[in-house]
């Protein structure tokens, strides 16, 4: 680990334990993770078990509707059903 990366890491752990509520957290995620990626957009992805969809929870970006996808189809079903994350060069 860098030491860029674990300040990073204590700097996310501090920020979101001043936070209530998990809106709050998973925004300041979302936000942070798009910054240091240098991304245009992020979005956290919940799984809804009663219909097998993928929802979108907190977006950062162009996006204010909630988006839903299979939980196995495109990038989000792929990382969701295998674990592993993907990165895609213009997405």
């Amino acid at each position: 680990m860098t030491l860029h990366q674990a300040e990073l890491l204590l700097n996310i752990s501090t920020t979101i334990a001043a936070f209530e509520t998990l809106d709050e957290m998973l925004g300041t995620l979302v936000a942070i993770t798009t910054r240091e990626l240098k991304a245009d957009r992020g979005t956290v992805f919940l799984n809804d078990v009663e219909t097998g969809e993928l929802y979108s929870r907190v977006a950062q970006g162009n996006l204010h509707r909630e988006i839903r996808i299979l939980n196995t189809s495109g990038v989000a079903g792929h990382v969701f059903s295998t674990g592993q994350g993907l990165i895609v060069a213009d997405a």
